[in-house]
Parts: C-alpha cells; sequence; structure tokens
C-alpha cells in the first residue's frame, strides 16, 4: 500500500505536497487526520496501492542505518526538497519505524550535513501500532550541500547520485 498526502491550510483550502489524493473514501480502514498545534492545519494519510511511489521529491527508508538516509537528506536540499517516509519500504508497504526521537534525527543530520538543514519532523502512529516518521526537507538556500564524509549528492529521478561537474555549475548557476 502506498501513502497520499493533503494538507490543509485555514479555512479548510487545500494545497497538495506533490501528491495526488484520491477519492476521500476510507480505504482498508487506514485514513487519519492529524490536526496541528493551533487547529488550524491538518493532514489528512490516506493509503492507496495505486498512488505514491518514490520519485524525485518522496523516499522512501525503512531505518536510519547506513549512509542512505542522509545522501537523500543532501539531495533534497540540493533539489527541490521532499518528503523522506521512514518506516516505508521500497514497495511502499509500511514496515514501521521503531525510533520516535525527534532530536535523534536532528542530531544525524547536523553531524553529518554542511551547511545546516532544518527538516520538518512528524511522527504518526496508526491504531495497530506501527509508526512512520515523515521528515520534510526544504529546498536548500545555501546550495551546494553536502554529506560531510562522502560529498555532494544530487537527485536523479527516484535515486540519489554524487554531483558530477555539470550538477555543480548548475547549482552554483543559480546562486
Amino acid at each position: 500500500m502506498s501513502l497520499a498526502v493533503d494538507r490543509y491550510g485555514s479555512g479548510r483550502t487545500r494545497t497538495q505536497m506533490g501528491l495526488e489524493r484520491t477519492t476521500g473514501e476510507e480505504l482498508d480502514g487506514r485514513d487519519f487526520n492529524y490536526r496541528w498545534a493551533g487547529g488550524r492545519e491538518g493532514i489528512t494519510f490516506q493509503f492507496d496501492e495505486q498512488e505514491l511511489r518514490e520519485s524525485l521529491n518522496v523516499e522512501f527508508k525503512q531505518t536510519l542505518i547506513g549512509s542512505d538516509f542522509l545522501e537523500t537528506v543532501v539531495a533534497f536540499s540540493n533539489g527541490n526538497g521532499g518528503t523522506i517516509f521512514l518506516g516505508v519500504d521500497d514497495k511502499a508497504e509500511i514496515t514501521g519505524f521503531a525510533d520516535k526521537d525527534k532530536d535523534r534525527i536532528m542530531n544525524l543530520i547536523a553531524s553529518n550535513v554542511e551547511p545546516t538543514v532544518q527538516p520538518n519532523i512528524r511522527i504518526f502512529k496508526f491504531s495497530d501500532s506501527r509508526v512512520i516518521t515523515l521528515v520534510e526537507i526544504p529546498e536548500g538556500k545555501n546550495k551546494p550541500y553536502s554529506h560531510r564524509e562522502l560529498g555532494v549528492y544530487v537527485r536523479k529521478g527516484a535515486t540519489d547520485r554524487h554531483a558530477t561537474r555539470i550538477d555543480l555549475d548548475q547549482i552554483y548557476s543559480k546562486r
């Protein structure tokens, strides 16, 4: 199953997070609505096998193990931003994400990514006790961003790649 996300602003106006909302009907009992503090915005998650897959601005990760997570943070920062779904496998199946510590994720990013990236992190628990964590990475304002040990990454389709000279030239030309 996959994940579609709609964000609702004040006055119930809807803006898309780069994903399509299907019918609004409950699918397999896995819809839920999350209200932000202050109640002005909400996010509705809807699972549908056909809708969501990894793309230029969506990445699924089951864990934080290895450098893959940080490579994606760097690549999204060097591109137009994106959302990392922790606790979701490459087939868009929810596996759950046990680590609910936002500070650990923030520290991991702060210790390994230059310049500093300020992600928006949200943790969601389902009625069956599975947890996913959304890490929204904004488009960087001070490009290029790099992994301290592994270098500069960019997003090409649904994959992270080391930046080539041409990629770096393009990043610098947009400054």
